[in-house]
């Protein structure tokens, strides 16, 4: 009996464990390629979001710290990524709801290849609600500025007096 038990426990042990590495979307077998790329601000990135290249899914983002000369993202690619001078790692938005991934554009062919010991850095990403309210804050502060509201509403009284003459007849 108490042989019976401890081999359905180690059964479900097993099941519990394969179910998890099929979750999570991990090959432990297949080689994998880190790349580090280090930001000024992620805006939100999390570790598990995903990282594309043409389009194409090729890996996940592994590891997030906090270091003195920025964010150190570490990367784990499925696939050998070659990335020339004109490079560009960008961090996009998923979707309008939020959730984010990591875009490489690995440059043009012609331009020549990055040393591998080189420090790979990302594009800081613009967060539209961010810029929207700057754009604001400075249209406001060109017409508080440039007087311009105030001689909008001298425009406005002046046409106001014109109208109310040509009414009369004036």
């Amino acid at each position: 009996m108490e042989v019976t038990v401890g081999a359905f426990m180690f059964m479900i042990l097993l099941a519990l464990g394969f179910f998890t590495i099929v979750l999570s979307r991990e090959n432990f077998l297949s080689r994998t390629y880190h790349v580090q790329v280090v930001f000024d601000n992620v805006k939100g990135l999390r570790e598990g979001d995903n990282v594309f290249v043409r389009g194409v899914s090729v890996g996940r983002i592994k590891t997030l710290e906090i270091k003195p000369d920025g964010v150190h993202v570490g990367v784990n690619l499925e696939q050998p990524v070659e990335l020339h001078e004109d490079y560009a790692i960008e961090i996009l938005p998923s979707s309008v709801l939020g959730g984010r991934y990591l875009n490489i554009y690995e440059g043009s062919h012609g331009a020549p290849l990055i040393p591998k010991t080189e420090v790979v850095r990302g594009v800081t990403p613009v967060d539209l609600i961010d810029e929207a309210t700057k754009t604001t804050q400075m249209i406001k502060k060109a017409l508080d500025e440039g007087k311009i509201i105030d001689n909008l509403k001298a425009t406005m009284s002046q046409l106001n007096d014109v109208t109310a003459k040509l009414s009369r007849g004036e």
